[in-house]
């Protein structure tokens, strides 16, 4: 048996194993596929606001990314830097807004912490918090090509632990210019996106109490959730008005890409804030008060 031969007969013993009734491989995701169609139409109708801005907002940074490579722009200093992180954070939200809307909301909100992550780490670097060489620069090709993999990581995550430290100080520390009840909510925000992150424990405290004690059934399927959908929008929300607010970063200045780009960033940003403004009080307070005063660039 050639190797073509080999494949097809692997293949076609995954077909005939799980071949279903109605002739199809796989057909309980036939299944899935219908229930994720249907809660989206469930989230279209009950979030419209939200779906608007951030629909906007995706082809607004798609816009900014094509007519930057397209037109040359010229950029500043760390211009290349920010525009790759940008873009990065661009995909990872994407993503997180894509299986958001099947249904799968603290999945979406752990792609959301990437965003944040990257987001915190630009402005520090435009506020001097941190240097380029404290993230990038440390770890020189002649101190390291000798050492076993194991050192070389461990190095990385010294570093990353000692950036990642100095960034959240200037963010949330004691010297931060927050208020105290302001610092005390915006963490609760990095909480849920930290714990879908880790064990999903997010999903874990939603679920599990509720299924062991026999409140609730525990469902196979995603389904239309209205309090984790609410953790969603309101972090996703706050994590695309900081992720608008650095994105002129790489350019020189707001008449780089004309007057239309910074007319539609100025709506964007005029919504975002007002949609905050409707968060339950006092988040709402406290998220305008950190992208006010955290977020500077003009």
């Amino acid at each position: 048996m050639n190797e073509e031969e080999k494949v097809k007969a692997w293949q076609d013993k995954i077909i005939d194993t799980f071949i279903g009734p109605n002739g199809w491989n796989g057909e309980r995701i036939l299944t899935l596929d219908q229930i994720e169609k249907d809660i989206l139409e469930k989230i279209i109708s009950n979030v419209k606001g939200f779906l608007y801005i951030m629909d906007a907002f995706l082809d607004f940074l798609i816009e900014t990314f094509e007519i930057s490579v397209r037109n040359k722009v010229e950029w500043n200093k760390n211009g290349p830097l920010y525009f790759c992180i940008q873009l990065i954070s661009f995909w990872r939200l994407r993503a997180s807004y894509i299986i958001f809307g099947k249904g799968y909301y603290a999945e979406g909100l752990s792609l959301l912490r990437g965003v944040y992550e990257n987001v915190l780490l630009v402005e520090s670097i435009y506020q001097n918090v941190i240097t380029l060489d404290e993230v990038f620069g440390k770890l020189k090709i002649e101190d390291t090509k000798d050492l076993p993999r194991e050192k070389i990581e461990k190095m990385i995550s010294d570093i990353t632990r000692a950036t990642d430290s100095k960034i959240k100080i200037y963010f949330f520390g004691p010297d931060s210019n927050l208020s105290s009840e302001s610092k005390r909510l915006l963490k609760s925000f990095e909480r849920n996106m930290h714990n879908a992150v880790h064990k999903s424990k997010i999903n874990f405290f939603h679920y599990y109490s509720d299924w062991v004690s026999g409140k609730k059934g525990l469902p196979i399927f995603p389904h239309y959730n209205e309090d984790l959908l609410s953790v969603y929008t309101n972090s996703c929300t706050w994590v695309s008005w900081m992720l608008l607010k650095v994105l002129p970063l790489f350019l020189f200045d707001k008449n780089s890409f004309g007057i239309n780009w910074y007319d539609k960033f100025k709506v964007l940003d005029e919504s975002f804030r007002e949609m905050i403004e409707n968060f339950p009080k006092p988040t709402g307070k406290a998220v305008i008060e950190f992208v006010d005063k955290k977020f500077t660039i003009k």
